[in-house]
């Protein structure tokens, strides 16, 4: 027999494989797995055709390939995007939105493109909406192998596909055993950061615009039609939309940083104080994790002259595991990726792009869950030079942090969800000038 998280469903026996990594299929969907380096889990499938609460089948789209969906199969069912945001909020509940639902189901059937669940939908997952800008599935649905023993050893990790717009970000899988020396891990893996403006043009009254025309790009949150890869108004400027951090629009302004449980920090203000330009935090998230889950946001891309800003970091991915006892002396980690240092080329010339903001850990284990450290840090902003040291303007916001939910009968595990930093700032800067700190997430 299994074994039952509360309100959840025990791994069958079957036979299974992993690659190049070491696998003993005597028992468990997947068997036992043994890392060796790294390896990235996860297989992806999108949807051809909405699924409506109460239907207990779906229709799935034939890229990518979903050969892997079988019969016997668990998925997660994740709405992954797909909230409508007003521009400068600051924080938002979302415990009325159906962004970040998620579902672990089974596969009792499948027929061509056509999966059978073995329970009804309690949520719509619908297909991106017109205005999603055709770079973003607001669904995906996620594979889940079922391991016995799962074994990271000290210099090895586990992660998965990166978000690409379309689905990826998570890892997650089930294991009776997981022994954990090496690190599972979802750095940098969540929302992209956003690009730094194409053109030199300043535009320091305005929020909102076409990063061709010197609007650096808003990292991505929630809102695909506000991200700045799909090069439409207003997918670059200052504002952001709830967590994507806003992109900086005035001569070599700074990006914010993205948000998720903390919100993210402001970029430093533009070099001739004709205006503000900044790229604006994203904004501080709540919700319940074993609910909802999201990545975590894209930091906003930097303003610079000669094209020498530089783009925001990308969000912390997310990490969602099941397992009767996890032990060991390793990391679990999504954290928000830095933003780079802008090339110094002359005084003045570049701002830089804000940090991105903490993923999602979520853990369940029946029994112990011991490990060094459960970590979803937001990312440094960039930092803009002169020739003798920081510059007095210009530096990147840092990200929000974003949020650790572990539980378990006996626990012992150091949680970290602090905000990134800014970048650094030249010591004679004006105080309204300086760039923000990404304020802390939640450890729930």
């Amino acid at each position: 027999m299994g074994w039952r998280v509360p309100g959840r469903w025990a791994p069958r026996g079957a036979v299974g494989a992993a690659g190049g990594n070491s696998v003993d299929a005597s028992h468990r969907l997947d068997g036992n797995l043994t890392v060796k380096a790294e390896l990235e889990l996860n297989h992806f499938a999108l949807l051809a055709a909405p699924g409506i609460t109460g239907d207990s089948s779906l229709t799935l789209a034939s890229e990518p390939n979903a050969d892997w969906a079988k019969a016997g199969r668990s998925v997660l069912l994740w709405r992954t995007t797909g909230v409508a945001a007003q521009g400068g909020e600051r924080s938002r509940s979302l415990a009325t939105d159906a962004a970040g639902r998620y579902l672990r189901v089974r596969i009792s059937s499948r027929q061509g493109q056509v999966l059978k669940l073995a329970e009804a939908l309690p949520f719509d997952l619908p297909l991106p909406s017109a205005d999603a800008g055709g770079d973003a599935a607001l669904v995906q649905l996620v594979e889940i192998p079922e391991y016995g023993t799962v074994t990271v050893p000290t210099g090895s990790s586990l992660t998965a596909t990166a978000w690409n717009g379309r689905f990826g970000g998570i890892v997650s899988f089930m294991a009776d055993e997981l022994q954990l020396d090496g690190s599972i891990t979802m750095d940098g893996r969540g929302g992209r950061g956003g690009g730094a403006a194409k053109a030199g043009a300043m535009n320091c009254a305005e929020l909102n615009g076409v990063a061709d025309d010197g609007y650096a790009g808003k990292g991505e949150g929630l809102e695909p039609s506000h991200f700045a890869s799909i090069w439409l108004t207003p997918a670059g400027g200052p504002l952001n939309y709830l967590k994507g951090g806003g992109g900086g629009s005035c001569s070599e302004s700074g990006g914010g940083g993205g948000g998720h449980f903390g919100g993210g920090g402001a970029g430093a203000h533009e070099y001739w104080a004709e205006g503000d330009g900044r790229g604006l935090g994203g904004a501080a998230l709540s919700y319940e994790p074993l609910r909802q889950l999201l990545w975590g946001a894209g930091g906003g891309g930097a303003h610079g002259n000669a094209l020498l800003g530089s783009a925001g970091g990308a969000g912390g991915g997310v990490v969602l595991l099941w397992t009767r006892n996890l032990t060991g002396s390793g990391v679990i980690s999504a954290n928000g990726a830095a933003a780079e240092d802008p090339a110094f080329l002359a005084e003045n010339e570049a701002g830089s792009g804000g940090g991105g903001s903490g993923g999602a850990v979520v853990v369940q284990a029946v029994g112990e869950l011991s490990c060094v450290r459960a970590t979803a840090k937001g990312g440094q902003g960039g930092t803009s030079a002169t020739a003798t040291g920081p510059a007095k303007n210009g530096s990147g916001g840092g990200g929000g942090g974003g949020v650790v939910k572990l539980t378990a009968k006996s626990l012992h595990c150091t949680t970290d969800v602090s905000g990134g930093p800014p970048g650094a700032i030249s010591p004679d800067a004006l105080p309204d000038w300086l760039p923000k700190a990404g304020a802390p997430g939640k450890s729930l």
